[in-house]
Formats: structure tokens, sequence, C-alpha cells
């Protein structure tokens, strides 16, 4: 567990990061699903090479325990990491390797959970529910999607407890995302759709961006109050509750840097033959 955790390719870097910056974590996850991850199997080859599956070829997949007796499905992020696992037994494996979503597809057939890098100083638990989001793009579309076409009665305000953590996280995405311009807070409670009073973050946005929201949901699950509610809204310039946020301050603004027009150097039109 001591053993220094260097990375060798760019899921690794993004393990790293996201384990203390949440804003990272909507990257990490897409990566996951791109890189190649690797699982051990009980039949060791006889020499080392690749081969294609066929169709509806059955594999086995090797199953750990926890300390409680809970198993999994051990998951590596290259081979160097699963190399460095596996060395500490006694047991020998084959190995495969898999796109991250292939992967996933595979491992929702069952209902144990995984987990990246067991006994590694960076690793990630994976339980069914995120590997099906994984698996079906879920997990990068907003969880619920609703355009208000009536007018409602609602309740909006500052929250009382400041979200310290959820908005650092939001403004170090924000950051990234140059379609953002301004983002602001509210306290906000609809009646009408059955949900508690939550958090309700508007953007201002250059342009409509999906996956910006989707990302934008993701760490507002990671850095926020575990089961607790974050809404999202576009800005766009409608009247009714948009008026609220005209008259508070952002919490986020997108900074402008203003650029000077090179001075002209002496001698320039002689440079070209003027």
């Amino acid at each position: 567990m001591n053993d220094p955790f260097v990375p060798v390719n760019a899921l690794e870097t993004l393990l790293m990061r996201a384990a203390t910056v949440p804003a990272v974590r909507a990257d990490f996850y897409r990566e996951l699903c791109v890189a190649t991850l690797f699982v051990l199997t009980p039949d060791v080859p006889e020499r080392e090479g690749t081969r294609t599956l066929e169709k509806a070829e059955q594999v086995g997949i090797v199953n750990w325990s926890t300390a409680d007796g809970k198993p999994y499905v051990p998951v590596f992020s290259s081979e160097e990491k699963m190399q460095e696992v596996v060395a500490r037994g006694a047991v020998a494996y084959g190995t495969l390797g898999f796109p991250g979503k292939t992967l996933m597809e595979m491992l929702i057939q069952g209902s144990v959970p995984a987990i990246l890098n067991p006994g590694l100083a960076y690793g990630k638990e994976l339980v069914p529910d995120e590997m099906r989001r994984l698996a079906t793009g879920g997990m990068f579309e907003p969880v619920k999607h609703e355009v208000v076409k009536a007018e409602r009665q609602i309740l909006i305000g500052q929250p009382k407890e400041y979200p310290n953590e959820l908005v650092r996280a939001l403004k170090a995405l924000f950051e990234k995302r140059s379609v953002v311009e301004a983002a602001y807070r509210a306290h906000f409670f609809d009646p009408s759709t059955g949900d508690p009073p939550h958090l309700l973050v508007a953007l201002k946005l250059a342009r409509e961006d999906r996956a910006l929201m989707a990302d934008a949901g993701i760490v507002a699950t990671e850095a926020g109050e575990k089961g607790k509610l974050v809404d999202f809204m576009v800005l766009s310039g409608r009247a009714g509750v948009e008026g609220y946020f005209q008259s508070i301050e952002p919490f986020y603004r997108r900074s402008v840097e203003i650029l000077k027009p090179p001075e002209k150097k002496t001698g320039w039109r002689r440079l070209f033959g003027g």
C-alpha cells in the first residue's frame, strides 16, 4: 500500500487528480469508458499474445473478496498496475483487456461490484448502478430534463448554509469550459414537483452545451452533500424566475483578458519593400 503510484496513462493521471479534485471526475469517467481496462481470468495462456473473442464466446472473469467476505471483480487501469498487484500473491492468472465501456456492459450482467486497482494507493469502487450508467451513457446525460411550459408559484432565496465545497468544485469545472459566462446560486422550492427545497444553479451560457450540464451534474453529485438534490437551469433572458438572478451577484463570472494591439515597429515598411 505504501508503494508510490506512478501513472502510466491518461486514465491513471485523471484517477489521481479526481481523488481530490471533484471537477476532474467527469473527465475521469469519460476516460474510463474509452481506456483499456484489464481483468483476470482463471485460465493461464501458454504464451502471451492477443486475439479477438468470437461472438457469443464466454469468458471467465476472476472474483476476489474483501476483508469481510464480499465478492468483487478486480479491474486494473494498466498492465503495469495489474502485474504489481498480482505479483503480491502466489496464484497465476490469465488476463483480458477491454475498452472500458465494453467491460461495463459485460459486468452489469451480474450483480457484483468492481474495484479499480484494489490494494493500490489510487483506486475506485464501481457499484452496479454506476457501471450501468457508464455502459448505457446515462452517466453523461442529465438525470432529468424539463421545460417549464406553465406558470408556477415557487419560493426562491439564498441558501442558509453556503455550499463551499460544491461552489469550489463548480468554479473549477467552469474555468475549463469557456461556454460558461456566469453562474448563480439560489435556494429553490417548487411545491408542484414534490421535491424538497434544494440548491438551484443558474448558468449564463454562450451557447447550448448538454455535455456541460451532464458534467456539472456529476460534479454536484461528487462534491455536494450526499443525497441532496441540485438543479441546474440555463438563463435564456425570459421573465419569471430569471428576474431573481438579475438582482444578485454571480458566484462565478468568466474573466475576459483585454489584449492591446502590438505597437508598430520603426522601419516595418522597409521590411516589405514599402
